[in-house]
C-alpha cells in the first residue's frame, strides 16, 4: 500500500462518491476504483458498501479511516503504517463475503453453496456471485479485482500470477422433455441416443468446447442464454435438450413438472472445472477454495 492509496480512501470517505471523489484528486472514476480494489484486496477486507448512491464505510473501513487520522501522520514509511493496519484489521470479528465468477454450467447456488454449507470457513459468511459467458471476461475480471475467484470450464493458457486448481463436478446428466422419447430409459447414452437432437448450451465456451465434438455424434447445437426459466421453456418446446452436471440438471428441474433429467453416459467430455485465482489472493479465499475441494473430490 502507497501513501497515496491512504490519500485516496480518506477523499473516498470524505465525499461519499466515486466520482466527486476522482474529480478532487484529479483522477479517472476508473483509476480510483481500481486503486482502492487493489487496496482491499491488499487488506484482504471489504472498505466499502458500495449501492447506486454512493458507497458507505463498512465496519473495516471506519477502523482504517481512524487508523490513517490518528496513526499517518507519525509514520514516514508507509510500509510500516500498512504492517500495523494488517495486524489490527486481521483482529476484526467480521464476516467476509467471496465474490465468484462462474457459470451456469457450474450451478453456482448448488455446488459452491454446498461448500458454503458444509461448515464455516474462517471469516467467511457469504458467497455473491456474477455470470461470466467466456474465460477471457473471468481473467480479465481477475486482473480488475471484480471477483476474488472464477469457476470455469476449463484452464487458462497463460496462468503467471494465477493459481489454477482442478475440481471434479457431479456425472453429467441430460434435461428432457418429459413426454419424449427418452423419457423411460434409465440412462441416456450420449453417443447414441441423442443422435439428431438439439444440444443447448449456456455460455460461449461452453458452445465453443461442445461443436468441437457435436459433428462426431450427428448433433446440432444451440447457444442460449443462462437464464434457467428460458431454458426450461426451449426444452418444454421441444427445441432441445441440454447436457450439464447432475446439480443443474436438478436446478432447473426442480419445480417444473414439464422436464426431467437422466444420468448421461459415454460422455465425450470430462466433468471437471478449474477454480482460479490470483497467487497473492487472501488466505480466507484459499481456505475457501480448499473447502470446494473437499466437497467436489
Amino acid at each position: 500500500m502507497e501513501r497515496r492509496q491512504l490519500v485516496q480512501f480518506v477523499k473516498l470517505c470524505e465525499t461519499g462518491n466515486v466520482t466527486r471523489a476522482a474529480n478532487d484528486l484529479f483522477l479517472t472514476r476508473q483509476a480510483l476504483s481500481k486503486s482502492i480494489r487493489k487496496m482491499e484486496r491488499e487488506l484482504g477486507v471489504e472498505l466499502f458498501y458500495r449501492n447506486k448512491d454512493g458507497v458507505e464505510l463498512t465496519p473495516a473501513g471506519r477502523f482504517l479511516l481512524d487508523f490513517a487520522h490518528e496513526e499517518a501522520c507519525h509514520y514516514r514509511d508507509v510500509a510500516v503504517l500498512f504492517d500495523q493496519v494488517l495486524r489490527k484489521m486481521r483482529g476484526i470479528d467480521e464476516k467476509r463475503t467471496v465474490r465468484i465468477g462462474t457459470t451456469l454450467f457450474f450451478a453456482p447456488h448448488s455446488i459452491i453453496q454446498i461448500a458454503l454449507n458444509a461448515k464455516n470457513v474462517g471469516p467467511i459468511a457469504n458467497a455473491i456471485f456474477a455470470n461470466v459467458s467466456t474465460l477471457n471476461d473471468g481473467m480479465r475480471g481477475l486482473r480488475d479485482g471484480d471477483y476474488d475467484l472464477i469457476v470455469m470450464r476449463t484452464a487458462p493458457n497463460e496462468r503467471d500470477g494465477f493459481e489454477c486448481r482442478r475440481i471434479a463436478l457431479t456425472p453429467a446428466s441430460v434435461l428432457i422433455k418429459k413426454d419424449s422419447t427418452l423419457g423411460d430409459r434409465d440412462t441416456i447414452d450420449f453417443q447414441n441416443d441423442l443422435r439428431g437432437q438439439t444440444l443447448l448450451c449456456a455460455g460461449e465456451d461452453s458452445y465453443r468446447d461442445t461443436l468441437s465434438f457435436a459433428d462426431r455424434f450427428g448433433l446440432k447445437v444451440l447457444s442460449v442464454p443462462a437464464d434457467i426459466y428460458g431454458i426450461r421453456q426451449m426444452i418444454l418446446s421441444g427445441d432441445g435438450v441440454m447436457v450439464a452436471p447432475e446439480q443443474v440438471c436438478e436446478q432447473i428441474a426442480i419445480g417444473f413438472g414439464g422436464i426431467m433429467f437422466k444420468p448421461c453416459v459415454n460422455y465425450p467430455e470430462e466433468t471437471t472445472g478449474f477454480v482460479i485465482c490470483p497467487k497473492n489472493a487472501p488466505e480466507y479465499v484459499f481456505d475457501f477454495i480448499r473447502l470446494l475441494e473437499s466437497v467436489c473430490s
